[in-house]
């Protein structure tokens, strides 16, 4: 394996979350429970004027944000109102979130889906009408799908089901999930890919761990202060 090679992140977790498929099915798990809640304890779609109390109290409603409601940023990304969009994200998290897991590891994984829900949630937030209410789910979940096309030549990965899956969720997320802004999975595309070209961008030396846990912190503090800079700007 050539240096280059050797440069995409490698997974060196040491504990009993050593596994390449844990964090994506428990999240596929966690994501259809709480569809299931939504569907059993009201309507459940966001578009709806009475809808289910989580997707009425967590769902992305650029106003709430505004208003200093902020934690919806990251709630939103749990919700989904479409069946077919669930499917299509436990379809992501299967064939492409264990993979990034498995060569990415926990800390980087959980790092990096945190990152993920502002980069997904931030867009909407910024294009869409304030009174508007969304699911935005399938955008932190398509920061897998950038991520992937990011490092596929140098990990291995068959970029042709990657490819596949992307395509899917693209006619599922745009054609079918009325609830969530196109703008959702586009941010997440661009957060994911961003976060793999600076894990990749670091040495590979002993400085590789903390140059790359700087570098994410980093993206992520600047997220945070595009976010903040919006609502002052809109509330002044």
């Amino acid at each position: 394996m050539t240096s280059a090679e050797h440069r995409v992140v490698r997974n060196e977790t040491r504990n009993w979350l050593h596994r390449p498929w844990i964090l994506s099915v428990s999240t596929a798990v966690v994501l259809t429970i709480i569809y299931v809640w939504n569907a059993i304890s009201g309507h459940s779609t966001v578009n709806d004027l009475t809808p289910a109390p989580a997707l009425s109290r967590f769902a992305l409603v650029p106003e709430r944000v505004i208003n200093g409601e902020v934690y919806r940023m990251f709630t939103a990304n749990f919700l989904y109102s479409s069946v077919w969009s669930l499917l299509a994200s436990v379809l992501t998290l299967l064939v492409v979130g264990t993979a990034v897991e498995a060569r990415w590891g926990v800390r980087r994984f959980i790092g990096s889906a945190f990152i993920a829900c502002l980069g997904a949630t931030i867009p909407v937030l910024i294009f869409e009408p304030t009174v508007s209410r969304w699911a935005t789910g399938n955008g932190a979940v398509m920061a897998l799908i950038g991520a992937a096309l990011m490092v596929a030549s140098r990990a291995g990965y068959n970029r042709w089901a990657i490819i596949i899956v992307a395509l899917v969720d693209a006619v599922v997320y745009v054609w079918f999930t009325p609830e969530s802004s196109v703008f959702a999975p586009l941010g997440g595309v661009l957060t994911g890919a961003i976060i793999a070209g600076l894990l990749m961008a670091a040495p590979d030396d002993r400085r590789r761990n903390k140059i790359q846990a700087i570098s994410m912190v980093s993206f992520g503090l600047l997220l945070c202060i595009i976010t903040l800079v919006f609502i002052l700007t809109v509330d002044a």
